[in-house]
């Protein structure tokens, strides 16, 4: 007799259920269904499961061609949010690398000699803190 494992139990689950779903439903409930046993609802995000959603509800024959146009509008109202995050989140970025690369200009430009600016240059090319212990004062 073999042991009830996970792992065993699982394989004779999916064994069963491929039995099932090619005799008793159609193919786009079948995909529908393997789709809510692979990952559970609690690990999903709805927005991004919206668009699958509206994939599979383009096959289906009873589908109401205006709620279909209302899903498409609204997701991509969403990702016209996400892409608009996305662009401010760019442009802070940029912006605070252009203000450090002002500062360290500044301090090439204005502070130091030679040597100093030498040992500058080495403490950022290592990326280390232990390396500003050599900067002067």
């Amino acid at each position: 007799m073999m042991p009830l494992t996970l792992e065993w139990i699982e394989k004779i689950f999916w064994k069963s259920f491929k039995d099932f779903s090619t005799k008793n439903l159609d193919s786009n409930s079948a995909i529908q269904v393997k789709e809510s046993l692979e990952i559970p609802l609690h690990w999903r995000m709805s927005r991004v499961e919206a668009r699958y959603f509206i994939d599979v509800y383009q096959k289906d024959t009873t589908m109401s061609l205006t709620l279909l146009e209302l899903a498409m509008l609204d997701y991509n109202l969403v990702q016209s949010v996400h892409q608009q995050e996305v662009k401010e989140l760019a442009r802070m970025g940029l912006t605070k690398f252009v203000c450090i690369l002002t500062a360290i200009d500044d301090v090439y430009d204005v502070y130091g000699s030679l040597d100093e600016l030498e040992c500058f240059t080495d403490a950022v090319n290592r990326w280390e803190m232990k390396a500003m212990e050599n900067l002067p004062e």
